[in-house]
């Protein structure tokens, strides 16, 4: 697995993200990072400047970024901004604007294996934590050994060697398409709720109702619709096309899609032990089953057909080679 590490500090971003929402222009948010006064570790943070500059110019990030927008009529289906058929470069616009003032945003990427069994290059999914680093903020090759004997290594625990004090989200972003050219096809966030900020299970669930409208009923609310719009009703019989549509995306950071399902949200929650109404931890999953199909299937046929191409190529140019004057 290649991995790719991006990290801002947002307490920089913060003030060219503000001028960018008034004017989309790269130079007024250049400029307000050149604004910013130099702290007493000045050579820390024109480091971190220069870096965030480079970030910037490379990406054109204005906050907040552009995204597709849903019809009129269709449910409400983003995850903090982030829809169905968004662009990796605006994805990476929509984690890289400031989350709080010491936040960091880490994001890494894991090569397609779809991609690969053609010989092509692609990143299936995007992973990013948002937290505050330690400062001491990698782990060394001995520590990163240690966490891996002890089952704990991954992106649960550390990214790509990072040492985090305080992890506020995380978000498993599901992509398809060549490299460069990728769309999101799902998406899994999770955040973490400091203690004495902890909110009730009821807020939760109230405040996901207010996002995403009426759901479709259950204990634990969820928004399940077929390949038509129609919000299904939640059911234990297993032969429902609830249970058939919900099934795969019952667990924090999987996808699934099943043909004739749409639209899929589902929740989840971890509470504190001495007091299961106080929620430590929300996760949301969102996917279209019937676009993830379509572009999956897509994609498969778009490798298939260069792969064939280049097959092609080299036969005509193999043709051109003269045959061996003895056998």
């Amino acid at each position: 697995m290649r991995i790719v590490v991006l990290a801002v500090a947002a307490s920089l971003v913060l003030a060219a993200c503000g001028k960018a929402a008034e004017s989309t222009d790269l130079d007024q948010s250049l400029a307000a990072v050149e604004e910013l006064e130099v702290s007493a570790d000045a050579q820390a943070e024109d480091e971190e400047r220069r870096q965030l500059i480079k970030t910037l110019e490379a990406r054109k990030v204005a906050c907040p970024p552009k995204v597709p927008q849903r019809a009129q009529s269709a449910p409400v289906d983003d995850v903090i901004g982030l829809r169905i058929g968004t662009t990796v470069d605006a994805a990476e616009a929509v984690l890289l604007c400031p989350k709080g003032a010491k936040a960091r945003t880490v994001i890494e990427y894991q090569d397609s294996s779809t991609a690969g069994q053609y010989g092509e290059s692609g990143r299936e999914f995007l992973i990013a934590q948002i937290g505050e680093l330690s400062a001491k903020q990698t782990y060394s090759p001995d520590e990163m050994r240690g966490a891996r004997d002890l089952g704990i290594y991954g992106y649960n625990v550390v990214t790509s060697g990072t040492r985090w004090d305080r992890i506020d989200e995380k978000l498993q972003i599901l992509l398809v398409g060549l490299k460069g050219s990728e769309q999101v096809i799902g998406i899994w966030r999770t955040q973490y709720f400091a203690e004495g900020a902890q909110p009730t299970r009821q807020a939760i669930f109230d405040g996901l109702r207010q996002k995403y409208g009426p759901d479709s009923g259950g204990e634990f609310p969820s928004w399940v619709y077929d390949s038509t719009g129609r919000l299904l009703e939640a059911t234990e019989d297993y032969q429902s096309s609830y249970v058939s549509c919900v099934s795969g995306m019952q667990r924090v950071g999987s996808f699934s899609w099943r043909e004739g399902c749409g639209l899929t949200i589902v929740m989840g929650i971890t509470v504190r032990n001495d007091n299961p109404e106080i929620v430590e931890s929300v996760s949301v999953g969102l996917i279209d089953q019937q676009t993830a199909l379509n572009a999956s299937l897509a994609f498969e046929d778009q490798l298939k057909s260069k792969q064939e191409t280049l097959r092609q190529q080299e036969l005509e140019k193999a043709k051109e080679v003269a045959p061996p004057t003895k056998f």
